[in-house]
């Protein structure tokens, strides 16, 4: 026999505790639960966003400097007749500089010109970026804020050694 001991008669047997749910257990670690998964799903969808973004501008600024380099290459090309920035500041430098200054042209490899409100003017050079390099690109920088400056421009000119390093600076 068992040792359970019977109902009383006319009263119904208790019926089985139910579980609660765990969300019913633990409500606020269930409101945790959800905004966590939220929030990683919100973080990743921002973060796609982002990237899709950065993606786009970066095609575009590619885009743009390819598009400007190819103008720049055609305005070059199409100018010999004229004479392009670098034939014209070298030509200008030959004609009235001094005999340094004169050399000095001699190793200007391109001249680059951007305008609009603040034109800047790069000048790139075979020189290394040594001593001798700097006293040329003082030259070089002066001589074309001079020549730049009858013009009635005001900028900035950089001079660069062979190698892309800025060796000087003026402005016209």
């Amino acid at each position: 026999m068992s040792n359970a001991t019977p109902a009383a008669p006319g009263i119904p047997p208790a019926p089985p505790e139910k579980k609660q749910s765990f969300v019913k257990r633990h409500p606020v670690t269930t409101v945790f639960l959800i905004l966590a998964v939220l929030g990683v799903c919100a973080i990743g969808g921002c973060a796609a966003l982002v990237n899709n973004a950065v993606n786009e501008v970066n095609k575009s600024v590619s885009t743009t400097e390819d598009q400007g380099r190819g103008s720049a290459e055609k305005k070059d090309s199409g100018s010999n007749a004229a004479g392009s920035a670098t034939t014209k500041f070298q030509d200008h430098l030959k004609s009235t500089g001094t005999s340094q200054e004169q050399a000095a042209a001699g190793h200007v490899t391109r001249v680059q010109g951007a305008g609009g409100f603040a034109p800047t003017v790069s000048i790139h050079t075979n020189y290394s970026a040594n001593t001798d390099g700097m006293a040329a690109a003082t030259l070089l920088a002066d001589n074309y804020a001079a020549w730049k400056h009858t013009d009635g421009e005001d900028g900035l000119i950089s001079v660069y050694s062979a190698n892309g390093d800025l060796i000087g600076t003026a402005n016209f």
